[in-house]
């Protein structure tokens, strides 16, 4: 239509008006033909038959119309408004329990929270406090600074104790204590502990000048066994 001028645009407008006119005024004789004109010929038959019925329908069928009509439209009405309602109740009435049971859920997990927590701390306080003793009054144990390191290491806060920290510790907690047992940890920080985890404790010592200078620090000297007093030997009676 873009190439058509201002002459044949409006001849086709006229066109699809006269087809609009020519359909309209068929379905309106149609209408004519097979409603109206059968209904009129009925009231005219009616109306010579019983001439007073016919006037009550008349005057029934006009005034009839306007309460007929505000009815629909009041129901129509009063349907759409409890529809609406009803949806929007509904609506309001799943959120208020959808609310609910998510606080009720909110507070099921912080209960499983608490309960956890709980669980969890009474795990960690019974197996740190048997690692204590274990490490304090046990013969294996390694004193407590392996203990606090170990504590550390199962909290991911530092790496696994070494043996030659274990080593350290209990020579501070045997200062001044039992000789022998201080030599024997001298032993285990050369070729590791007995129990089968050479692998994992079985160490050379880092510093070995310094244990061989510790180990002729503690044995005895001539001098020293010079000073020792001497048996008297038995006299034969």
């Amino acid at each position: 239509m873009s190439n058509q001028g201002p002459g044949e645009a409006q001849d086709e407008m006229q066109e699809l008006m006269k087809e609009a006119v020519v359909m309209v005024r068929g379905q309106a004789h149609r209408m004519e033909t097979d409603v109206i004109t059968p209904m009129y010929d009925s009231y005219q038959q009616l109306a010579k038959d019983h001439p007073a019925f016919a006037v009550f329908a008349v005057v029934f069928t006009l005034l009839s119309i306007i309460p007929v009509t505000s009815f629909l439209l009041f129901g129509a009405i009063v349907f759409g408004s409890f529809v609406i309602g009803a949806i929007c109740t509904a609506v309001a009435v799943s959120l208020g329990v959808c609310a609910i049971a998510g606080g009720f859920l909110l507070f099921t997990l912080a209960l499983i929270f608490g309960f956890a927590i709980f669980v969890t701390s009474t795990y960690v306080f019974i197996r740190l406090g048997l690692r204590f003793v274990f490490h304090l009054y046990s013969d294996e144990g390694r004193g407590l600074g392996a203990w606090t390191q170990e504590s550390l290491a199962f909290f991911n806060l530092t790496s696994t104790p070494t043996h030659s920290s274990f080593s350290e510790n209990r020579r501070g907690l045997l200062a001044g204590g039992d000789h022998e047992e201080e030599e024997r940890i001298k032993v285990e920080d050369q070729r590791g502990t007995g129990d089968g985890s050479s692998d994992e404790w079985a160490a050379v010592d880092p510093h070995p000048a310094e244990a061989q200078i510790k180990r002729e620090e503690d044995a005895p000297t001539t001098s020293n066994v010079a000073e020792l007093p001497h048996p008297e030997a038995p006299t034969l009676t």
